[in-house]
């Protein structure tokens, strides 16, 4: 016994208190280690045993720590006051619900960011695409294209065309376009503007307009005012370019087109015509209704079966202008609208100024219809009020439709509004087939309508095969953006190849003239 216990000692290391303190310190964290049940297996040395009884040493002073801690607070609370004791709980509760507060505060705020981003984003969708762009009052002003609509006695499809290519020239060429609401009051009343497209425009008008009114001088109130004072006072004259590109007559070069376009010194160009030089692709994108929107009287007087879905497959037959023959217009005689209603399904929807096929190809081939009882030509509504004929309205609901919307709009704006109706369903239509009319080949072009056939006629009388052909300017084929066209492929009006014009000469060319009582071709007022 005493051997091991002098073994034991000599292991241990020594201290100041000698061996007597050595050997009570071995014994005592021994008994610890009995009381923990923190045996070893055998064979181990005493090195390893008093490593083992320093954690668990450790591990004691911590457990006994805490529990000190434990009573102390056990003590206060028991000699906690009321008061004290409400607020405590107050805290704990606070202390609890913060973090819950504080994570809705960030959704919250993140929400917030994502419904500011997203109607941002709406709101801009079109503008962000023209670099560059500021506010028209801001040091860098925007730059514009004002389309007029209608002129030189056309119809709706004319100015839609023109409209599709002032869009196009204003992507090409940064520039934003807007439509003019003096000139073209009737686009109003079946379509808005989207997003802050409108605001601009608006503004744009407000800083502009005076400036492209055309001159008041032959106005009886203005001459007499002139005869009273003696003094002649008279609007500004226009001062901003006009490009002009029709399909028949008043085109410009493209060499002269061009330079004005791309011009960062003009801010506002005024686009009249109908057409583009030469047709590149339009995006396949939904073009239209990237731009505008059907306005609610539009909506409410659509008179589709199946609403707010449209008719897939849309048939549009116009009638001559003329009581001849138009070979322009082939494909309206009876041998081929018979065999165009045995081709096409019975769910397919027709469109007509001729109204009285609506009533016959419903009942031969089961076809629907608009319940129009006249329609009037577009380019005549403040002409010559042409019409094709008069139908009774078989819809009671039809019937009360338009007796609703007759309280609001007058007769012009009515026809104006069948008119709007019956261009929104082409646009929204998957097939087309119509006879030759930019007032269904707009609406093709606009929404990239694949397939859409031009009716020709019948092969033979014979055969009674009908005759189909693809849109004029699937035909020829997508032409390069005029941008991005070399100088020495642009041509002139009559196709030939033209010199290159310097886009100095161009601006030199359509500065305002020196007297208000001149103008020049391309600055004359519209």
């Amino acid at each position: 016994m005493a051997r091991s216990d002098a073994t034991a000692q000599s292991l241990l290391p020594v201290t100041d208190g000698g061996s007597v303190a050595s050997s009570t310190v071995t014994k005592g964290r021994k008994s610890r280690h009995r009381r923990h049940n923190l045996n070893h297996p055998p064979g181990l040395d005493a090195s390893q045993v008093l490593s083992s009884s320093g954690s668990t040493l450790g591990s004691v002073s911590k457990l006994s720590r805490y529990s000190r801690a434990r009573r102390r607070r056990d003590r206060l609370l028991e000699n906690e006051d009321p008061h004290q004791r409400r607020v405590r709980r107050l805290l704990q509760v606070f202390m609890g619900l913060f973090p819950v507060l504080l994570w809705g505060l960030f959704l919250y705020v993140m929400d917030g960011d994502l419904e500011g981003q997203r109607n941002n984003n709406q709101q801009h969708s079109v503008l962000d695409r023209f670099e560059g762009r500021s506010s028209i009052d801001g040091t860098i002003q925007g730059r514009y294209i004002l389309f007029n609509g209608l002129e030189r006695k056309q119809g709706f499809g004319n100015g839609l065309q023109g409209l599709l290519a002032a869009h196009l020239l204003g992507l090409e060429f940064n520039r934003i376009v807007c439509v003019n609401p003096d000139t073209w009051t009737g686009f109003f009343l079946g379509f808005r503007q989207r997003y802050d497209l409108a605001n601009e425009c608006n503004q744009m008008l407000q800083t502009y307009r005076q400036l492209i009114k055309p001159s008041n001088d032959n106005d009886k109130n203005n001459n007499k005012s002139n005869n009273n004072n003696k003094k002649r006072s008279t609007r500004p004259q226009q001062t901003f370019p006009v490009v002009r590109i029709w399909n028949l007559g008043l085109t410009m070069d493209e060499c002269e087109v061009r330079p004005m376009l791309a011009s960062s010194d003009i801010p506002l160009i005024i686009f009249s015509g109908d057409t583009y030089p030469r047709w590149p692709a339009v995006p396949d994108n939904d073009f239209f209704h990237q731009y505008y929107e059907p306005t609610d009287e539009l909506l409410s007087m659509l008179p589709w079966k199946n609403l707010p879905t449209p008719p897939e497959v849309v048939v549009h037959l116009r009638e001559s202008d003329n009581n001849y023959e138009d070979p322009q217009r082939r494909g309206m005689d009876e041998a081929s609208l018979d065999a165009l209603g045995k081709l096409l399904p019975s769910s397919t929807y027709l469109v007509t100024n001729k109204v009285e096929l609506l009533d016959t190809f419903e009942q031969t081939f089961g076809w629907s219809h608009n319940d129009w009882t006249t329609v009037q030509h577009s380019a005549s509504l403040h002409q010559i009020m042409k019409h094709w004929g008069k139908r009774k309205a078989t819809s009671t609901k039809n019937q009360q439709r338009r007796s609703s919307n007759k309280k609001k709009l007058d007769e012009q704006q009515l026809q104006t509004m069948q008119l709007w109706c019956d261009w929104y369903t082409i646009l929204n239509a998957r097939e087309v087939y119509h006879t030759e009319s930019d007032f269904s080949a707009s609406a093709i072009h606009w929404a990239n309508i694949y397939p859409s056939k031009v009716i020709r006629g019948i092969s033979s009388p014979e055969s009674r095969e009908l005759i189909l052909v693809e849109e004029q300017w699937r035909q020829t084929g997508d032409a390069i953006l005029l941008r991005d066209r070399p100088e020495e492929t642009l041509t002139l009006r009559n196709g030939s190849p033209c010199q290159t014009l310097h886009e100095s000469s161009i601006t030199d060319s359509i500065k305002p003239p020196p007297s208000s009582t001149t103008t020049t071709a391309t600055t004359d007022p519209l």
